[in-house]
């Protein structure tokens, strides 16, 4: 069953959303119906699951790696930010820093 909706659209955005509407091979009413399916379906998703339905590994999006030991960021601070000041200076001073 489909419904027949009329909405008003000034005319820059129409001429806008039919040239993208024939870039994408779709008549301006397919487009429409394109955004309104997607838009819904994003709001259906439960968060944390990208679109293929897989959970969503945050690491990707922030470039993180997850080789090495882990780090407690929030109790070692103090430490890591020392030791990264450390192997700057030994670095910019023309000294080896020291490998673990």
């Amino acid at each position: 069953m489909s419904a027949t909706v009329e909405i008003n659209v000034d005319d820059e955005l129409m001429e806008h959303a039919a040239s993208r509407a024939a870039e994408l091979g779709l008549t301006p009413g397919e487009y429409l119906q394109r955004l309104l399916r997607d838009d819904l379906e994003a709001c259906e998703r439960p968060t944390g699951l990208a679109e293929d339905g897989e959970p969503f590994d945050i690491s990707e999006m922030f470039d993180l790696v997850t080789d090495g030991p882990e780090t407690d960021i929030a109790k070692d601070k103090d430490k890591l930010i020392g030791e990264a000041v450390w192997e700057e200076y030994l670095s910019e001073s023309g000294q080896q820093p020291r490998r673990r």
